[in-house]
């Protein structure tokens, strides 16, 4: 192809060239001719051209704003299609659907000055009734059968019968023009039935405006013409016989330039080594020659590179114009769907099965919805390809102007691998939901099994220690005295095994009553102090003050008296242990510091969550490791329960540490 336009291009030059050696080198009364040709296109232009211009200037305007007219009121239809399909839907019901049809059509305007608008009527027992005129309310909900225009001219009852007849058409009346009430025009309306609602819907135009237009149009025409002609007379006037042929060569130059052909003669090298004006003017051809080479080129290269991308998209891109009609796919599309490109283009995108009717309007309201400039969101559609295989694509289109007329261009993507990905995830998500149920219910059942057998054991090793202890020597006491310690380690246990499983079920709830949190914290370290006397440990409470909030008891002393235990359990002999409670305006804070062994930065990370015990084994330190690593995770729900939240500092190994509970008043 590329070898055949060459030939074509250099057979061209060839061409203009023998011409060009052929042509007379001299031009007799130039000058004289040159005037006289103008004068006499002044004469036609005048005489012939200007008329023929106006009536054919007239007669495209007129027929732009009639096709105009008609496309307008085709637009305000697509709303009353649309709001039609909300109640066929059931997405509203059939008053509502009316009732945003109306409102939307009562504010659409156009026009230069936004004069132009739309109205509704209805045909009820063969009598035109008015839906809705947004500059004659008084005309609403009234029988027009009798309404005219000033000539008697029934217009209403037209428009029905015209409607009735034809379906759509164009009717002339006389009506009031919008700036002046009292001055009446003539106006042409197209109007158009909605057959679902028996609707009529219409707009017009005003004959004055057009002819204004075109008036004002012809004006600047005849204005320009006669600019143009009178300089056109005073150059040829001034030309010299010596500056007639190269201007004549310029000119064909640059005609051949417009049609392609921007190769340089041997008469424009020639021209070039001129030193008056026409070599001027022969080096700003040049400049504009060579722009137009780089142009051209670049806008090649622009139109591979955008045409690469478009056929090479692993998505799905298809244009439609503003109608629906196909302009251009890429491979990707045709593959998703299974057409080929030739069975596509022109074809109404709706009409080939791929989407459903609900799919349809969503796409067609994304479309008008662009025209305002509202962003939409990506849309996922299971649709039909042309096998009748369904696939899942995903959606997404924005509007463009070619040749300033408004696009769609939509972009597909097959996203059925990942919505059977999700099904799968979904189906497996189940499965654990009912392994995670099963282990809840193994976890709460054994966990009520165990706290029988234990009930029984700590009351069996009480009634031994209180009514027999003298019938036993000391290591049997003490034997005894381990059984019940285990027993009560192995019952908290259990206890916090239910808790966790109540919590992950949601069955965990809470029964609140208003207390004086400080004296809660009191006895609950009274109630440990002798296991910090036993370490040797100082526990101080600094709380001098009553603090009262609605919390659930019970839950809250296991809160306080766990973090007071780890911290006794944690901090070595002759260590500090203080708490205290802050009030920050509606915000109650209570701090419990201990001079302990700390925290690391990871084991921060780690000790609120299930089974986070940190394992301190070989290191020397002189703290309590037992337990399995679920009390500050079942702390922190309990908090969080509250509306809480639980917290904890520390700077380092033996740099102890302090945890914040912080809890609302209101």
């Amino acid at each position: 192809m590329s070898s055949k336009k060459d030939n074509k291009f250099l057979n061209k030059i060839k061409r203009k060239t023998t011409e060009l050696k052929n042509e007379k080198r001299s031009f007799y009364k130039i000058r004289g001719k040159l005037i006289v040709s103008i004068m006499t296109v002044t004469i036609i232009v005048l005489g012939l051209i200007l008329p023929i211009s106006y009536f054919t200037l007239y007669n495209e305007v007129y027929r732009q704003k009639h096709d105009g007219l008609e496309d307008h009121v085709r637009v305000a239809y697509s709303v009353l299609e649309s709001s039609y399909k909300d109640y066929e839907s059931g997405i509203l019901d059939e008053t509502r659907a009316k009732q945003e049809a109306i409102d939307t059509i009562k504010k659409m305007r156009y026009g230069e000055e936004g004069q132009d608008y739309f109205w509704i009527q209805e045909e009820i027992d063969g009598k035109p009734f008015m839906v809705m005129h947004p500059y004659r309310p008084d005309l609403n909900h009234t029988d027009l059968t009798n309404f005219t225009d000033p000539d008697g001219f029934h217009l209403f009852v037209e428009f029905q019968e015209i409607c009735n007849e034809k379906g759509e058409g164009f009717v002339s009346y006389k009506w009031q023009y919008y700036d002046d009430e009292s001055k009446i025009v003539k106006k042409i309306s197209f109007v158009k039935l909605f057959e679902k609602w028996n609707w009529i819907i219409g707009s017009g135009m005003y004959v004055q405006d057009v002819e204004r237009a075109i008036s004002h149009l012809l004006i600047n025409y005849l204005f320009i013409a006669v600019i143009v002609i009178a300089l056109a007379v005073i150059i040829a006037i001034g030309i010299s016989q010596r500056f007639s042929r190269p201007i004549r060569r310029l000119k064909e130059m640059v005609e051949s330039a417009a049609l392609g052909d921007l190769e340089e003669t041997e008469d424009f090298l020639s021209f070039k080594k001129s030193s008056d004006e026409i070599g001027d003017l022969t080096l700003s051809f040049e400049i504009m020659l060579t722009n137009l080479r780089k142009l051209i080129n670049d806008l090649k290269h622009s139109e591979e590179k955008y045409r690469q991308l478009f056929e090479n998209s692993p998505e799905g891109i298809i244009l439609t114009d503003q109608d629906g009609k196909i302009l251009d796919c890429n491979p990707a599309f045709e593959e998703i769907f299974g057409y080929e490109k030739h069975e596509l283009i022109g074809v109404p995108y709706y009409k080939l099965g791929i989407f459903n009717s609900k799919q349809v309007s969503i796409i067609k309201e994304r479309f008008i919805d662009s025209l305002s400039g509202k962003e939409k969101k990506l849309e996922e559609f299971k649709v039909k390809k042309r096998d009748g295989r369904q696939v899942w694509i995903l959606y997404q289109s924005a509007l463009i102007r070619l040749e300033n007329e408004p696009c769609i261009l939509a972009i597909t993507q097959d996203i059925s691998q990942i919505k059977k990905a999700e099904k799968l995830i979904e189906k497996e998500l189940t499965k654990l939901k009912e392994l995670e149920h099963i282990k809840n219910e193994l976890v709460t059942r054994t966990s009520h099994e165990l706290k029988t057998p234990l009930t029984s054991i700590l009351g069996s090793t009480d009634l031994l220690l209180n009514m027999y202890q003298d019938l036993y020597n000391e290591d049997v006491r003490n034997l005894i005295e381990i059984i019940k310690s285990s027993a009560n380690r192995l019952k908290n246990l259990v206890n916090k095994f239910i808790d966790i499983s109540l919590i992950e079920s949601e069955k965990l709830s809470l029964t609140k009553e208003n207390l004086d949190i400080g004296k809660l914290i009191v006895n609950c370290a009274e109630d440990l102090n002798y296991l910090a006397k036993k370490r040797d440990l100082s526990l101080d409470v600094d709380i001098n003050d009553k603090y009262w909030i609605k919390i659930d008891k019970n839950k809250m002393i296991r809160v306080l008296k766990n973090l007071i235990l780890n911290a006794i359990q944690n901090t070595p002999s002759e260590g500090n242990i203080t708490i205290r409670v802050n009030k920050e305006n509606s915000v109650l804070e209570i701090l419990i510091k201990d001079t302990g062994v700390g925290f690391t930065e990871s084991e921060k990370q780690k000790i609120f969550q299930k089974f986070g015990k940190i394992e301190r084994y070989g290191k020397g330190l002189d703290v309590d490791i037992e337990g399995p690593g679920l009390g500050l995770f079942l702390s922190k729900q309990i908090i969080e329960m509250h509306g809480g939240t639980i917290s904890v500092k520390s700077r380092g190994r033996n740099m102890g540490s302090t945890f914040k509970i912080r809890l609302s008043i209101t």
